[in-house]
């Protein structure tokens, strides 16, 4: 799984929140402790759409820079695994994830998203951390009257939320965070 994070956003439940780069490398933050984390605990309200293997090991590695990176364990980091962590503000331990895209989604109607960026929470906990995935169906309460517009992904035939500005983005997030539908456990392993 060369592009665990981004290919995790794009596959999982309901399509995904995307948008621009809102975040730059610095102003992201080592959230997490380099190391080798596994799947402990996935909520799955929706059913299961997951594949019981995915992301299971992963591993988290910075950069001489402090560029992050996330990929699967059994993996060598490339820059599809590059992350930025920026900190949620007013919310201690939870982290804005960002996932920059390679390349440009495909909406149902064929028209190329110009989203470059895919978006999930994490919660640092004392052994580990919880990774939640806002889903676009899942969370349209939250997001609609935003300027986040709605788009079919022809991929996964499911929809993209298009955030369009930062401020309206870390809104939604801010109200996410207070509910974020689901959590993935992830623990600190040895090796």
């Amino acid at each position: 799984m060369r592009h665990l994070i981004a290919v995790a956003f794009l596959t999982l439940l309901s399509g995904c929140w995307t948008g621009p780069e809102f975040y730059t490398q610095a102003e992201g933050a080592p959230a997490l402790p380099a190391g080798r984390y596994q799947v402990v605990d996935i909520v799955e309200p929706f059913g299961s759409d997951v594949d019981p293997d995915f992301g299971k090991r992963v591993k988290v590695e910075y950069a001489k820079d402090g560029q992050a990176y996330i990929h699967d364990a059994s993996e060598r980091k490339d820059d599809s695994s590059k992350v930025i962590f920026a900190p949620l503000a007013g919310m201690p331990n939870i982290y804005i994830v960002q996932a920059n895209l390679h390349s440009p989604m495909i909406s149902r109607k064929g028209k190329v998203i110009q989203a470059r960026s895919v978006y999930g929470l994490i919660n640092v906990t004392p052994d580990g951390y919880q990774l939640a995935l806002p889903p676009c169906d899942g969370t349209r309460r939250i997001w609609e009257g935003s300027d986040a517009t709605e788009k079919g992904l022809l991929l996964v035939r499911k929809s993209a939320c298009v955030f369009l500005s930062r401020e309206s983005f870390e809104s939604a997030m801010q109200k996410f965070a207070k509910d974020p539908i689901r959590w993935t456990t992830y623990r600190r392993v040895k090796g």
